[in-house]
């Protein structure tokens, strides 16, 4: 009897992992995918454009670079698709250093031209000994926060051409950062972090005094390139 009731109980106790389905976790959603074509993408790496070229992201971080055909061919039939084929695109400047409220002294141009002079020997030492240079800009005041190409327009002022001005904005100021994983050039793996502008930076770096386009870890944050 004792034996049954122990049977009986034992089954009661059973039934209901058998007769309620157990829930099974829902499959998670792919991650975001965006397609942006660029009529001209800079390789910061080997300082050339890539024409026609076309930058798959996944989430925040970039799949794979190339010939838009072949990037294009790859990525998913629900890829959002971003058109910049009329703009320059690069990676974003990155910002080394810089003092929130720096100033010059005021009335001294002796003073500041001798900065000057002494800044082109410097990026010219610094060129000759093989010597990295990281940008960083030191803002004169408030109303010049986030202008900092106006660093790389001065570096080329001083004597750096323009493309080793533009990679002391990203692959060595990524590297002095210690992100050269991470960022610094249009890599897969590295995150989508981007700018556009219309124009080539490497005959005017001016032109990124005026970017129109901004993609922030796969995110738009500024787009104001006519459409």
């Amino acid at each position: 009897m004792k034996a049954r009731a122990f049977a009986f109980a034992l089954a009661l106790a059973l039934l209901p992992a058998f007769a309620i389905p157990q829930s099974q976790p829902a499959p998670s959603a792919p991650a975001p995918s965006v397609l942006v074509k660029a009529g001209k993408l800079l390789d910061v790496r080997k300082g050339a454009y890539i024409e026609n070229a076309g930058i798959w992201i996944e989430g925040n971080r970039i799949k794979e670079v190339g010939r838009l055909a072949e990037v294009q061919a790859h990525a998913p039939h629900y890829t959002k698709v971003i058109d910049l084929s009329r703009a320059t695109v690069l990676p974003g400047l990155i910002d080394c250093h810089t003092h929130l409220m720096a100033r010059f002294a005021s009335g001294d141009e002796g003073y500041l031209l001798a900065f000057l002079r002494s800044i082109q020997q410097a990026v010219q030492q610094a060129r000759e000994l093989g010597v990295k240079i990281a940008s960083g800009y030191d803002a004169g005041n408030v109303t010049k926060q986030g202008k900092n190409a106006d660093e790389l327009l001065a570096l080329t002022k001083r004597g750096l051409p323009p493309l080793e001005a533009i990679r002391a904005a990203t692959l060595n100021a990524a590297e002095l950062m210690s992100w050269q994983d991470r960022v610094g050039a249009l890599e897969p793996g590295k995150y989508a972090d981007l700018i556009a502008v219309e124009g080539d930076p490497l005959t005017d770096i001016g032109v990124l005094q005026q970017v129109e386009f901004v993609m922030k870890g796969g995110a738009v944050v500024k787009d104001s390139l006519p459409h």
